[in-house]
């Protein structure tokens, strides 16, 4: 079992009311919610930099990223 902090590229985000913290790990994208819920969007790894460099990460995530297949992980998830 891995935790979701293992992920590569972690990123506290500051300035948003949803989203505590984003990542990466392999190909997916990692996301944390301030409820303490962790996500993987599997395959949008590289949505991480987009997601920083947004005027809003919650409009950018809401608009680009909501809708996309993912996968609530528990504190710790399976290995790649």
């Amino acid at each position: 079992m891995v935790n979701p902090y293992d992920a590569k590229r972690w990123h506290e985000i500051t300035d948003s009311s949803m989203i505590k913290s984003v990542g990466s790990r392999g190909k997916d994208l990692i996301v944390e919610f301030h409820s303490g819920d962790f996500y993987a969007y599997p395959g949008l790894a590289d949505e991480v930099d987009s997601l920083l460099a947004a005027e809003s990460v919650g409009k950018y995530f809401h608009q680009q990223i909501r809708h996309q297949p993912c996968l609530k992980l528990g504190l710790e998830w399976p290995d790649e």
